[in-house]
């Protein structure tokens, strides 16, 4: 694929989760009858009153702005702005991706250390999307294993969820009250986590196995992973409890994760 070459709008919207739409609109249902009173019952009887259904509401905007401009204006309070001249490789793909994603501004990248965790995240406040990379993960490219695959496989997927609108606002005001009822907020987002990691594939032209890998023994191990062996033996180890944890989190657990990026017909992960 030519590095000037743009995705095409079905590709992108093929790429997507087959459950991520329909999750977004249970989210906003839930959402919805939360704040008209239908689910007050179920929620006192979970510890919520009425008054702190009502307080929810009022405050649940009020608070997801100011977070999101609190923690935009910390990453630029203890973060480095890539830049042609600092990591200019990150530079360099970010404007290739968000040119191939057709994104009308290139998101700012910032990284961080995170005193050893391994994460990236993409966020947005009003008018501006941004990504950030923990300095850790881009250890990988410059100081452990020159390998810059993981770091731009993970920007890829961090600029999809930018792509997707995952970041915004209103996306996130929409579904915030679903999430006090589990199993459902958090399905959404294991469906957007896969819909990511799909267009990741597609801007990297990478399978994103090892890139994965990284997140599961570390920066140091991952390339000495036999993947196969690793998925024959998760086969073994898979039971009930695996099940309800990975119903549970906001990712999928890594063998899942893994499971769709190898499927050869590109399926949608399984959500639980």
């Amino acid at each position: 694929m030519n590095n000037s070459q743009r995705l095409a709008k079905k590709e992108l919207k093929n790429a997507r989760h087959k459950l991520e739409i329909f999750m977004y609109f249970v989210c906003i249902i839930v959402g919805l009858l939360i704040i008209t009173g239908s689910f007050t019952t179920f929620l006192s009887l979970i510890g919520f009153s009425y008054i702190e259904v009502i307080s929810l509401i009022v405050v649940s905007p009020i608070v997801i702005f100011i977070s999101f401009y609190f923690w935009y204006g910390s990453v630029k309070a203890y973060s480095i702005r890539v830049s042609e001249k600092n990591f200019p490789e990150i530079y360099l793909k970010s404007l290739e991706y968000a040119d191939k994603l057709g994104l009308k501004k290139v998101p700012a990248v910032y990284i961080e250390q995170h005193n050893g965790v391994l994460n990236a995240f993409a966020a947005a406040v009003f008018g501006k999307r941004y990504a950030g990379l923990h300095a850790e993960l881009v250890d990988i490219a410059y100081m452990e294993n020159k390998d810059f695959n993981p770091i731009y496989f993970v920007l890829a997927h961090e600029f999809a969820h930018i792509y997707y609108k995952h970041v915004t606002f209103w996306h996130n005001l929409m579904v915030f009250p679903s999430r006090l009822i589990p199993i459902i907020g958090s399905a959404h987002s294991r469906a957007r986590e896969y819909s990511c990691d799909r267009v990741a594939q597609l801007l990297t032209d990478s399978d994103g196995i090892y890139e994965m890998m990284v997140f599961t023994v570390g920066r140091h191990l991952y390339k000495y992973i036999d993947v196969d062996d690793y998925l024959k033996t998760t086969k073994m180890e898979r039971g009930i409890w695996t099940r309800i944890i990975n119903m549970l989190v906001s990712h999928p657990i890594t063998q899942k994760r893994i499971a769709a990026l190898i499927d050869p017909e590109k399926k949608s992960g399984s959500l639980f």
